[in-house]
């Protein structure tokens, strides 16, 4: 028996063997995250809730919204429960729960929400809200082992105040006998002219968690793309912060770009810990481990950050105040950072010669496309897409390309096929955004200097297309990168662009089209696509390169 069946065991009585399976799982459902955590930890304050919210059961995944709603998780026995009729006969219950925060620490009594959420036959719990406050996603559970789905992700909208009957998510998101938990949504907006976010979200990411075959270890982090209504086929999200035991409870911080997520697998203090790891998608720095007192030697987790930038929930089974037996329940604590004072900024500008051998140092930079791949069979020269954008299209498409490896067309075994596939997304159609990532910030210095740049951007595709299409092809693949600079940073390069600056950033562009792939004599049949799409000859061809700077 594994520590969280011993958790569950010790805090919520002896169990049947369907509730001991179900709620050994349910734990790695109910954890999710913070953000922010200064690097002197010793100076967050922290507190435990009132009776009001933590009650002798386990309460977790606090949210507070801007309006003071409060909600949360309760896992409960109803055969010792005080409160309304319980939902199973099996004796547990898992609710979602609303209260308000009347004023600082001090909660009204918690309502559990309606049973469009709250499901009479299905564990509700892990929840996170999307773009407003109106759109729920949540996760349910079976009790009976065996199910298609044993765990998956709902959602449901508020309209008159009033929530809708929950849908499951599609099934590139809820994949089949796998458990799928601990959503949390991301919008992403559109830069405008101006270089500021756009109104509404151009697309957004989901990140949740699940046990589903390909990962690195028990329970991987994991995410979908989500555009107009469609989800993208799922993508692990690396093995930096997936470690080979189990991490959880995803919650990204769009100001810090940071994801904070808890694991056992990586060196903490306890079981597990809360961690931070700057970046998106599936390109993430080193984690950092967040010291005490937010991480103990028990089991720390559920971190949320209120809309103050200086305060959060997390979740803890340590020992209540003023208790120092063995813990057995999770509460939530809340927490408080410092004002953090900003020391004065000192800049060190490299000598002109020291920055242009940075720039060149990572020529060629070359970028990968999916094929047709910006705005699939359009006759435009330009696009309003960024690179990043179908990057994320394209990698996600990864499962689909190692399943079309085929052996025997290079003299090669089908694991090798596969293996010279997982090598090239790996090594270089993500490496290529990790190369970019680290030169515009060279780019930038050199123009902030003072000094003029052009770039040489050449752009390629495989041989499938006509000629005359594959150079308004690869134009567009050039103009997405073009974007990419426009939108960074708040379009920080638009002066340059623009030419407002006198140091301008001028990009040449060479849409080159198929004459590469034409010359290398790469498959062309559209009746083949596993050579002419998804041949690792052709993927090689499908990209633009960033081949000079004068």
């Amino acid at each position: 028996m594994n520590h969280y069946h011993i958790l569950f065991y010790k805090s919520l009585g002896k169990l049947e063997k369907q509730g001991i399976v179900i709620f050994s799982w349910l734990f790695f459902v109910i954890m999710h995250v913070c953000a922010g955590m200064p690097s002197d930890s010793s100076r967050v304050h922290v507190v435990e809730l009132p009776a009001t919210i933590n009650t002798s059961f386990s309460e977790y995944n606090g949210i507070l919204l801007p309006d003071s709603t409060f909600f949360f998780v309760r896992l409960q026995n109803k055969s010792i429960s005080h409160q309304e009729d319980p939902l199973f006969d099996e004796g547990w219950a898992s609710r979602l729960y609303r209260s308000r925060e009347v004023d600082d620490r001090t909660y009204s009594e918690p309502e559990p929400l309606p049973r469009q959420i709250n499901s009479p036959k299905m564990l509700t719990a892990n929840f996170c809200f999307a773009e407003d406050s109106n759109h729920l996603i949540f996760t349910r559970c079976y009790l009976e082992e065996n199910r298609k789905h044993p765990c998956s992700l709902w959602e449901s909208y508020r309209r008159d105040g009033k929530w809708s009957k929950a849908v499951r998510l599609p099934e590139s998101v809820n994949r089949q006998h796998c458990r799928v938990t601990q959503p949390f949504w991301v919008p992403v907006y559109r830069k405008n002219a101006r270089g500021r976010d756009g109104d509404a979200p151009d697309h957004a990411i989901l990140y949740f968690v699940s046990d589903c075959p390909g990962g690195h270890g028990g329970t991987d982090i994991w995410y979908v793309v989500v555009r107009k209504g469609r989800y993208s086929n799922p993508v692990n999200a690396g093995s930096l912060i997936n470690s080979k035991g189990n991490e959880t409870t995803p919650f990204y911080d769009t100001r810090s770009q940071r994801l904070y997520f808890s694991s056992d697998g990586l060196p903490g203090l306890g079981q597990h810990d809360i961690f931070y790891s700057k970046g998106s998608l599936s390109k993430w720095e080193k984690p950092t481990h967040i010291e005490a007192p937010v991480n103990s030697s028990w089991n720390d987790h559920y971190f949320s950050l209120n809309a103050d930038g200086v305060s959060g929930y997390f979740c803890s089974n340590r020992p209540r105040t003023g208790d120092m037996s063995e813990a057995c329940c999770y509460n939530i604590y809340a927490f408080t950072l410092p004002k953090e004072k900003t020391p004065p900024a000192t800049t060190i500008v490299p000598s002109r010669d020291s920055l242009l051998e940075q720039l060149r140092q990572y020529l060629p930079l070359s970028l990968y496309f999916h094929n047709d791949e910006p705005d699939p069979k359009s006759l435009d020269s330009t696009t309003s897409q960024t690179y990043p954008m179908t990057l994320n299209n394209y990698i996600a498409l990864e499962e689909q390309y190692m399943n079309q490896c085929e052996d025997g067309s290079r003299g090669q075994t089908r694991q090798e096929a596969e293996r010279e596939m997982k090598t090239f997304f790996e090594q270089e159609v993500r490496e290529g955004m990790r190369r970019l990532e680290a030169w515009v910030p060279v780019l930038l210095q050199v123009l902030r200097a003072g000094y003029p740049v052009t770039l040489v951007v050449s752009g390629y595709a495989s041989a499938l297309h006509r000629a005359d299409y594959n150079t308004l092809l690869t134009s567009r693949r050039v103009y997405s990168l073009v974007n990419y600079l426009r939108t960074y940073e708040d379009g920080v390069f638009l002066p340059y662009l623009n030419g407002t600056l006198p140091n301008h950033l001028v990009v040449k562009t060479k849409a080159l089209g198929n004459t590469e792939a034409l010359k290398k004599k790469v498959n062309a049949d559209p009746r083949n696509q596993r050579l002419s799409i998804y041949g690792i000859e052709a993927a090689k061809e499908r990209r633009v390169e960033i081949s000079e700077v004068e």
